[in-house]
């Protein structure tokens, strides 16, 4: 399994702003956009079926934060 880290920023009010792979890269854009955070995540490249599901899910969920 190949595993990809990733740090995604978000606003404070959950607004997604972007997803770098460099703690530094993301840092800069939070400071830019502050108040903000960034969340660190590991991705794996393993194929899952049902991911198209999982993505409409986190999509309808941050929709609904908005």
């Amino acid at each position: 399994m190949y595993e990809v880290k990733v740090f995604i920023i978000q606003k404070e009010n959950g607004e997604l702003l972007g997803a770098k792979l460099t703690r530094e890269a993301a840092q800069s854009v939070a400071r830019r956009h502050a108040p903000a955070k960034v969340t660190p995540l590991i991705a794996d490249k393993q194929s899952a079926p049902d991911l198209s599901r999982a993505l409409d899910a986190a999509t309808t969920q941050a929709c609904d934060r908005l």
